[in-house]
């Protein structure tokens, strides 16, 4: 859940709630798919939310050194918390991460350990432009 539905500090005639909740959970999606947990941990439904508040990123230990600086720029652009702020579909879709690994599908972005790397990045990087260029 986007931090502006979970606080309600924006209106909607402010910025497009839906496209740009949408862009925050695709973020979400990415970033477990990288490193296969979800950005902001809780014990409970309330320290989760309230870290979804703080939505403090953090891109340090072993699986976030084999993924692209892009992409972490890519993904701190969508998980962040100001939807007005955040990046739009059309800029999200047109991202150096998107062009690294259509030039060099081979390109180890650690998404899926143990599949063929040279498909892997290329398909989801190209199915997630195909769902960012929808919105």
């Amino acid at each position: 859940m986007s931090p502006e539905r979970l606080t309600g500090n924006i209106k909607p005639e402010e910025v497009e709630m839906g496209k740009q909740a949408d862009i925050w959970s695709i973020g979400v999606i990415i970033y477990l798919l990288f490193v296969g947990r979800l950005p902001f941990k809780g014990e409970t439904c309330r320290e989760i939310y309230e870290n979804i508040k703080k939505c403090e990123l953090k891109f340090s230990g072993s699986k976030w050194a084999r993924v692209p600086d892009s992409a972490k720029a890519l993904l701190a652009e969508m998980l962040c918390d100001d939807p007005i702020g955040r990046i739009d579909a059309a800029s999200a879709v047109n991202h150096p991460f998107f062009q690294e690994v259509g030039q060099d599908p081979g390109v180890d972005t650690g998404v899926s350990e143990g599949a063929e790397p040279i498909k892997r990045e290329a398909v989801i990087g190209k199915s997630i432009q195909r769902l960012l260029s929808k919105l």
